[in-house]
């Protein structure tokens, strides 16, 4: 028998998404916490945070990952409602 590829990918998620999740919150509170220090106030928004770095080469390519992520992420995501209303025309 061959076992169904469909039932692998679920068992991976179930290992790589905790850890990814776990990561970014990790790194979230890594960040704020670095901005209480070096600037005194609580920082949670991290495009705040970039406001306070004086050097701006870091600053222009954090914002550029920024606006990267958010047009894939809109991107993707109006993609796919377009192509849920082109499935139901056909």
């Amino acid at each position: 028998m061959i076992a169904d590829p469909r039932v692998h990918r679920q068992y991976v998620q179930l290992i790589v998404m905790p850890i990814t999740f776990t990561t970014g919150a990790f790194i979230g509170m890594m960040a704020t916490s670095a901005g209480i220090v070096l600037y005194g106030q609580v920082l949670w928004d991290p495009l705040r945070l970039i406001n306070e770095w004086d050097n701006l080469a870091a600053a222009f390519f954090a914002a550029a990952a920024f606006l990267l992520s958010v047009l894939g992420t809109n991107i993707s995501a109006n993609s796919l409602s377009a192509a849920n209303d082109m499935m139901a025309l056909c």
